[in-house]
């Protein structure tokens, strides 16, 4: 009985131990399997396996795009319901420029803005007046009174501001949300100033993910009978004034540059520090000329870029000293 009692009590102690084991095993791998998946970053997780795929015809698609097809071909540039970015380096003015234009569409034909954009960009392009959302991840409120509050600058109230601050991440949740607000509406702009300047900018998988967004924003918007049009702000990387700017010189990832109906990149001027001249880099409209408008910065009557001439781009450029 002494024999039978030790290996009764040998058996439980086993099996105890035997239980212990596969218990803290198994939460050995739920940690590990919990850490894996922690480990994931957000914008790589896969899409859900429930998601509804419906294919379009080919001929929905064509006669649901003829309306927005004509109006791009009546414009040289900066088609509406598209993508477009303007760059520059470091202190060029495209903020400037890119309030510039946000003003002309928001004031409409009759107001300065507008003939002063129309005046650098010709009779190829139009607009029609619009809500403009300015989204500055740069300046908050007093640097934007700084900037653009010293002149007699009538400011529409369909041109508004999100100011540095309120968004935090580079995500297209306000806009989707904005576009479902007006797209059965009206007409909408909206601008980006930077995308730099937001949480995740840096990650270019997140990046491509947020242009395809905006993509697919744009042309649901059209479904609504309208257009929304966003501009991208961006950098060109080169610093040296004698050289062309080309595609591959603007920072940005490469669906960017794909998306993108317009691209154009203010540049330096030999003709002195407050000029500057605008170069065609990309039109899908096929607006490219060797000869560009040369702007001059002035704060009389409000901080404009304003139209000065034309002439030759090789003969503007920087000669190397």
């Amino acid at each position: 009985s002494l024999l039978k009692n030790i290996i009764e009590k040998s058996a439980t102690g086993i099996l105890i131990y035997a239980g212990k084991r596969l218990i803290d095993k198994g939460i050995i791998c739920w940690d590990e399997r919990k850490k894996k998946k922690e480990a994931i970053p957000a914008d790589h997780t896969a899409e859900k396996s429930d998601k509804t795929i419906t294919p379009v015809s080919m001929k929905e698609i064509i006669e649901r795009n003829k309306p927005q097809s004509a109006v791009s071909h009546q414009r040289g540039l900066f088609a509406p319901g598209e993508l477009h970015v303007i760059c520059a380096q470091t202190g060029m003015g495209k903020s400037i420029f890119s309030v510039e234009m946000g003003l002309a569409m928001a004031g409409g034909k009759e107001s300065e803005p507008y003939a002063i954009v129309k005046s650098i960009l010709g009779d190829k392009w139009d607009a029609t007046k619009q809500r403009v959302e300015y989204l500055d991840g740069e300046n908050g409120e007093d640097e934007l009174y700084e900037r653009y509050g010293r002149g007699e600058v009538n400011y529409p109230d369909t041109f508004t501001v999100v100011p540095s601050g309120e968004i935090s991440s580079i995500d297209d949740l306000y806009i989707r949300q904005r576009a479902e607000e007006s797209k059965y509406r009206e007409d909408r702009t909206i601008i980006i100033d930077h995308p730099g300047c937001y949480a995740g900018s840096d990650n270019p998988h997140r990046m491509q993910k947020f242009y395809k967004s905006l993509k697919s924003i744009m042309v649901n918007y059209r479904q609504g009978g309208h257009y929304l049009t966003v501009f991208v702000l961006s950098f060109v990387k080169t610093d040296k004034p004698w050289k062309p700017v080309y595609s591959e010189d603007i920072i940005g990832t490469k669906e960017l540059k794909n998306i993108a109906h317009t691209i154009v990149a203010l540049c330096p001027c030999r003709k002195g520090g407050e000029y500057r001249f605008l170069k065609v880099v990309k039109s899908r409209s096929g607006e490219k000329n060797e000869e560009v408008p040369i702007l001059k910065i002035s704060k009389e009557g409000g901080l404009f870029l304003h139209f000065v001439g034309r002439m030759n781009e090789k003969s503007m450029l920087y000669e190397i000293t």
